[in-house]
């Protein structure tokens, strides 16, 4: 369904009938992204496309361990068995199996979002991420800047 409310209802309705009622929340929009992955132990994110994984790079800053699927975006982000682990698209036991090989070792877990932490923080944070900005623009205005002196040094040379 196009409609959230109708997809929201769906979903309840396979949770009840699954007997898992008040096992899952669907809380729709939350301001405090943050607040919220807090109550998470691991972030799951099955998508069949991702073309950044701001998600995961948020979880990943709260330290939570991530299990994906092996697309594009989330691979970039998720290093497997490192900060979390990546399962191929559709693999419905797959991911279970990786959930579950996480819920039983907290200290994979642990270990795992730890590491999450550093890598999104050496990658991401502010501070990392102007100082590459700047970098790329001090190496292309040099690059320019020798590639104009040695085209004048020619002209000049060639002059009678």
């Amino acid at each position: 369904p196009t409609d959230r409310g109708a997809w929201k209802k769906q979903l309840v309705a396979k949770v009840d009938a699954a007997g898992l009622t008040g096992r899952f929340r669907f809380p729709g929009f939350v301001s405090d992204v943050y607040g919220c992955l807090s109550a998470f132990d691991i972030l799951v994110h099955p998508t069949y496309k991702e073309s950044f994984g701001r998600v995961i790079a948020e979880a990943m800053a709260t330290a939570l361990p991530v299990v994906a699927t092996n697309v594009r975006g989330c691979r970039e982000l998720v290093l497997p068995g490192e900060t979390g682990l990546l399962v191929p698209y559709k693999d419905v036991e797959g991911l279970v199996r990786a959930v579950s090989s996480l819920l039983d070792d907290s200290a994979m877990r642990r270990s795992m979002g730890d590491a999450g932490r550093r890598r999104v923080v050496a990658r991401y944070d502010q501070r990392a991420v102007v100082g590459r900005f700047v970098g790329h623009i001090l190496d292309v205005s040099q690059a320019s800047v020798s590639r104009g002196a040695s085209v004048v040094a020619e002209h000049w040379s060639s002059q009678p």
